[in-house]
C-alpha cells in the first residue's frame, strides 16, 4: 500500500515541488548574504559608519544578524512554517500584508497577459500551420521571432513613451487604481503592460501551436475526417487543434508561472505595485525578510501552476492518465 502511494505521479510531483521550494529558500538566503552591505547599512546609509561598536552590536542583535548563518536560516524557516513571513525592516509592515496587496496586481497582470498571448499565439499558430510555406506561415513565424527577439523592457518603454508624448495617454502616471474602486482606470493602467508581456509570451505559444498542429494534421484520423467530407474549418478546430492541445497547455502553464514572477521590469516601468516590484525595491533596500519570503511565494506560485498544468493535461489526454 505504501509502495503504491509513493509510485503515484501526483505524490512524486508534490515531493519534487517541496524539494524545489527548499532549494529556492536555501539559494535565496545564501545569495542575499553574499551581497555587499547589510541591513544596518541599508537602514542608516552613510550614518552607519558613525555608529559606535556598542550601537552596532545592539542593532545586529535587533536584526538577528549576529547569529551564525545556519541559525538565521532555521529561525526564518521555522517562522515560515508558523505562517510568519517576517516584517519589513524599512516599512515596519508584515510581509504577509505587503504580499496580500501586491499579489492581486501581479495575478491580474499575468492573467490579462496570458489571455492576450493565447489569442495571438494559438490564433496565428493555427493559421500559420494551416498554410505551411505560404504568406500566413511567414507572417506567423515573423511575429514569433519578433516576440522572442525584442526585449520586453525596450518594447514597454517605447510604447509608454509613444503613448504619453504623441497620444497624451499615460494612466500609469496616476496612483494605482484597484479594479473594484475604478475599473476603467485600472483597465487603462493594465492593458499596455499586459499587451507587452502577452506579445512576448505569445511567441513560444505560437511556435508550439504551429509545430503540434502540423504533427497532428499528418495523422490517419485527420485524413479519415477529411475523406468523410467534414468541413475544413471543423477538422482544423475540432479535430486537429483539440488533439494538439497537450503541448499548448503545457507551454501556457509554464509561461503563466513565469509571468507571476518574471514581470519585474514591466511592473517597474509602468509603476505597478506587484510582487516583482516589491522584490526589486526590497533588494535595493537590503530588506532581507521581504526578499526571502516574496521570492519563496513566487516560487510556490510557479510550482502550483505547474502542478495544476499536470493535472489539467491528465484530464485532457486519457493516454497520460493511463501511464
Amino acid at each position: 500500500m505504501l509502495r503504491k502511494l509513493f509510485e503515484s505521479p501526483v505524490l512524486r510531483r508534490i515531493l519534487a515541488a517541496i524539494g524545489t521550494l527548499i532549494g529556492v529558500a536555501v539559494l535565496v538566503f545564501i545569495m542575499l548574504r553574499a551581497l555587499p552591505g547589510d541591513q544596518i547599512q541599508a537602514a542608516y546609509g552613510t550614518e552607519a559608519a558613525a555608529l559606535s561598536p556598542e550601537q552596532r552590536t545592539a542593532l545586529e542583535a535587533y536584526y538577528g544578524i549576529d547569529q551564525p548563518l545556519f541559525v538565521q536560516f532555521f529561525s526564518w524557516a521555522g517562522q515560515l512554517l508558523t505562517g510568519n513571513l517576517g516584517i519589513s525592516t524599512r516599512g515596519q509592515e508584515t510581509v504577509a500584508n505587503m504580499t496580500m496587496q501586491s499579489l492581486p496586481v501581479t495575478f491580474q497582470l499575468a492573467l490579462l497577459a496570458i489571455i492576450i498571448a493565447l489569442v495571438i499565439g494559438v490564433g496565428f499558430g493555427v493559421l500559420a500551420a494551416a498554410a505551411k510555406g505560404k504568406f500566413r506561415d511567414w507572417l506567423g513565424q515573423s511575429i514569433s521571432l519578433l516576440g522572442l527577439g525584442v526585449p520586453t523592457f525596450l518594447l514597454g518603454a517605447a510604447i509608454l513613451t509613444i503613448a504619453a508624448q504623441l497620444l497624451g495617454f499615460n494612466p500609469n502616471g496616476l496612483p494605482y487604481a484597484h479594479p473594484w474602486e475604478n475599473p476603467l482606470l485600472n483597465f487603462n493602467q493594465m492593458i499596455i503592460p499586459a499587451a507587452v508581456l502577452g506579445f512576448s509570451v505569445a511567441a513560444p505559444i505560437l511556435r508550439t501551436t504551429r509545430a503540434s498542429f502540423l504533427e497532428v494534421s499528418e495523422l490517419d484520423f485527420v485524413r479519415t475526417a477529411r475523406a468523410k467530407g467534414i468541413s475544413v474549418k471543423r477538422v482544423r478546430w475540432n479535430h486537429i487543434l483539440r488533439n494538439a492541445s497537450l503541448p499548448i497547455v503545457t507551454m501556457t502553464g509554464m509561461q503563466f508561472g513565469f509571468l507571476l514572477g518574471g514581470a519585474v521590469v514591466i511592473e517597474q516601468i509602468f509603476s505597478l505595485p506587484g510582487l516583482g516590484r516589491q522584490v526589486l525595491l526590497a533588494i535595493n533596500q537590503k530588506d532581507f525578510a521581504v526578499v526571502q519570503s516574496t521570492v519563496l511565494i513566487i516560487a510556490l506560485l510557479f510550482v502550483l501552476v505547474n502542478l495544476a498544468t499536470d493535472l489539467l493535461y491528465r484530464r485532457i489526454d486519457p493516454r497520460v492518465r493511463a501511464e
